[in-house]
């Protein structure tokens, strides 16, 4: 039987290092990187947004605070807090938009060949 791993603390966004910009009035601050799995906690500000991007990995969004939308391949989807939205990876599109401040969880997961 395998030996578990030690648990991880995953530091607040105040402690994970400095934050990158995501995009207009958007900051990203990556909480985890473990090679298969990448979680990041993004704060967007009132109209803030994440430009359209093509990403291979899936990924969850989950609301901690606020609405968002998520547009993926042109189709727009709103997502409020505490509800999640899967998008699945290899869109050729995706982006978000938040009207009002909102804090959203992203957790990545590298997609097996």
């Amino acid at each position: 039987m395998a030996r578990p791993q030690a648990i991880k603390v995953l530091p607040s966004a105040d402690k994970a290092g400095a934050a990158t910009v995501a995009g207009e009035g958007a900051r990203a601050a990556i909480l985890l990187d473990e090679g298969s799995v990448r979680v990041r906690r993004i704060v967007l500000d009132e109209g803030g947004s994440i430009p359209p991007c093509r990403m291979e990995d899936d990924v969850v969004f989950v609301v901690l605070q606020g609405e968002v939308v998520v547009t993926v391949d042109g189709r727009d989807t709103r997502v409020s807090y505490p509800d999640a939205v899967f998008v699945p990876g290899g869109a050729a599109t995706r982006s978000m938009f938040a009207g009002d401040p909102a804090l959203v969880l992203a957790v990545l997961c590298h997609r097996q060949s």
